[in-house]
């Protein structure tokens, strides 16, 4: 069985062949450097594995630091919204019950001006049954003083 080293070597050799062969093709420049990065990483020993490693863990964690503190503060932001919307929640209630004791309001204003209106109907026939014995009162004082006027006028 062979090895990762014995498989890197073997690639190396390929790769040298291929850059004899054509050495001004990308691809086998891309395949070369590929295989020393291989190469450069089956040689690792495992303080290096382990310092890749750590770095990654370091740039993961802050990373999730980030994210964890964006959520932290949009979580604070909805939580004022959240707040907001209940505050107008309360004033938005208020309006309503306001609104509710204005319309009975306005009912009993209503049905208090339709009963005014009823009297001051009653009001009129009253104003104009005392303008018409008023009227016949009048006439009745002018034949008076005409009878008296012509009885003077006799005497």
């Amino acid at each position: 069985m062979t090895t990762l080293e014995d498989r890197v070597t073997a690639l190396e050799e390929e790769v040298g062949k291929m850059r004899d062969q054509r050495p001004e093709a990308e691809e086998t420049r891309a395949i070369a450097d590929f295989a020393q990065k291989s190469s450069t990483a089956a040689h690792a020993t495992f303080d290096e594995v382990y310092k890749r490693l750590g770095a990654y863990h370091r740039e993961v964690s802050g990373q999730f630091q980030r994210v964890n503190n964006a959520l932290s503060l949009h979580m604070y932001r909805f939580g004022e919204v959240d707040n907001t919307l209940a505050d107008h929640t309360d004033r938005l209630v208020r309006i309503e019950t306001t609104q509710e004791e204005q319309a009975e309001r306005l009912g009993r204003i209503e049905q208090v001006q339709k009963e005014h209106s009823e009297r001051f109907d009653g009001l009129d026939e009253r104003i104009d049954r005392v303008e018409g014995s008023q009227k016949a009162g009048n006439q009745m004082l002018q034949k008076i003083l005409e009878t008296l006027s012509e009885r003077g006028d006799r005497a």
